[in-house]
């Protein structure tokens, strides 16, 4: 017979503990740590671009990215023990989707150590070269796992969230403002390449048109397949990643150009919203987002120092950027199967 006592003496039955699948607070609190890591990164960008680097590792330049690498290992660092200690193991440890963030972390660290070595080894990179070398490209490998790591938590999310909040917002900046740091080179609205002598820009201008559209179209397309942001998202985004660009390159002017696109976006997705159904209005969404890109780029250079290309060579500029974001709208939103 189980006496008053035997029964106050048994264990108590818990649930097992589980993992989180929505943790927002910390999706908030990583998305500002890694704003100051892209802030670090930027800020590099721009002594490397101005030559205020030095002959040496240590600049403050390196210290604002690498505190920021520094906060978000201690962040991350402190919800893991804080789980472990809950009785969470493996990767329960930290939100879901936040698996390739700690091999971010990872990576970005081996990163910093390798490029202290090859800055004492070769000395300090310049230009095109400061976003090429081994170990830039190592820790930008590791960046993007890093800050996406609010999207991935935010897509694995059960159920539809159409508006996925602020950090995730924040987290498509970051991750479009790395595209962008990796291609520069050959970004219009970072180079003014119908500006320069005629024949010197206008095969990387072109090219370059296409490349920013593409990137711009999939960006866009891939975000609203699975959310339907708020109204002013795509604003804050192209902004502030141009707004960081033109940090880098002295390329204010062309900050107006990312606002409008970004306003236009928003404005044809709420009026239209291309991604509840695949019809019409989603191949003109797709083709009028990076025409406006760079019709009002090309207004810009026209106030600001003119256009060395001829009208046929702009206008077609245009034109291609527009069939680019059509094209690739087939392929982020192919048209229906039919039915058997």
């Amino acid at each position: 017979m189980t006496t008053h006592s035997d029964a106050l003496d048994a264990p108590v039955s818990r649930p097992a503990p589980t993992r989180w699948l929505d943790d927002r607070r910390f999706d908030a609190i990583f998305a500002a740590l890694c704003g100051w890591l892209l802030l670090g990164a930027f800020t590099d960008g721009w002594a490397h671009s101005h030559g205020v680097t030095d002959e040496t590792f240590f600049t403050p330049w390196h210290a604002l990215l690498y505190s920021g690498f520094g906060a978000a290992v201690l962040f991350a660092g402190v919800n893991w023990l804080r789980n472990r200690s809950r009785g969470l193991r493996g990767l329960a440890l930290l939100p879901a989707g936040y698996e390739l963030t700690v091999a971010g972390l990872v990576l970005f660290g081996v990163g910093g150590l390798g490029d202290m070595v090859w800055h004492e080894l070769f000395g300090v990179e310049a230009n095109l070269e400061a976003m090429y070398s081994p170990t830039h490209l190592l820790l930008m490998v590791g960046l993007v796992l890093v800050v996406t790591g609010p999207i991935r938590a935010a897509w694995r999310r059960p159920g539809l969230h159409p508006d996925p909040g602020l950090p995730v917002v924040l987290a498509l900046a970051y991750t479009l403002a790395l595209l962008g740091f990796l291609t520069f080179f050959s970004n219009p609205l970072t180079n003014a390449f119908p500006q320069w002598t005629v024949g010197e820009g206008e095969a990387l201008g072109i090219g370059g048109i296409f490349v920013q559209s593409a990137v711009i179209v999939l960006f866009v397309l891939t975000t609203l397949r699975r959310w339907q942001l708020p109204v002013g998202s795509f604003v804050l985004v192209l902004t502030l990643v141009y707004t960081g660009m033109a940090v880098i390159t002295d390329e204010y002017r062309f900050i107006p150009v990312a606002a409008l696109t970004g306003l236009a976006t928003d404005v044809l997705n709420e009026r239209w919203h291309p991604a509840r159904i695949v019809r019409r209005q989603t191949r003109w969404f797709a083709g009028l987002v990076p025409a406006v890109l760079f019709a009002s780029y090309f207004a810009v250079l026209a106030l600001t120092g003119g256009i060395a290309w001829t009208v046929h060579l702009w206008a077609g500029g245009i034109v291609l950027a527009a069939l680019t974001g059509v094209g690739l709208s087939y392929v982020v939103w192919p048209p229906p199967a039919p039915a058997s």
